[in-house]
């Protein structure tokens, strides 16, 4: 069966591009009240990982061995809406992909939070061709 080249590419930029994440890290509050565990919002990122995709293979698209490291830091309101994501860290060296993952996190949504208070989040993600 042949496959129109756009395809073909499309399939491969897919099927080779890698986002991985690495364990986030609950920033404690003040309040001492009770938060998510790590465990827990890393369940609920894993599925959203998909939205990053598109920002990477944009990026591979100028740039087929774009690799690296990011951290970022947001905070999962008790709405459960993220607010204040920020670039803590990065060895991509690209400010279009970074901006384009800044994005995709504020428009996360997560359950509200248990013990009903913001949650302050790092969390490292790694992209490898």
């Amino acid at each position: 069966m042949k496959f129109p080249c756009r395809l073909l590419i499309l399939a491969f930029l897919f099927s080779c591009s890698h986002v991985e994440t690495g364990q986030p890290q609950i920033v404690p509050s003040k309040q001492g009240q009770a938060s998510p565990e790590a465990d827990d919002i890393e369940g609920l990122v894993r599925p959203k990982l998909a939205d990053f995709n598109s920002c990477y293979k944009d990026e591979q698209q100028s740039n087929a061995k774009a690799s690296g490291k990011i951290l970022f830091g947001f905070t999962i309101l008790k709405d459960g809406r993220t607010s204040d994501v920020r670039l803590l860290a990065s060895t991509l060296k690209s400010p279009q992909m970074e901006g384009c993952l800044v994005g995709r996190i504020e428009a996360w949504q997560f359950p509200p939070p248990r013990g009903g208070q913001d949650v302050k989040v790092r969390y490292p993600f790694s992209f490898q061709p």
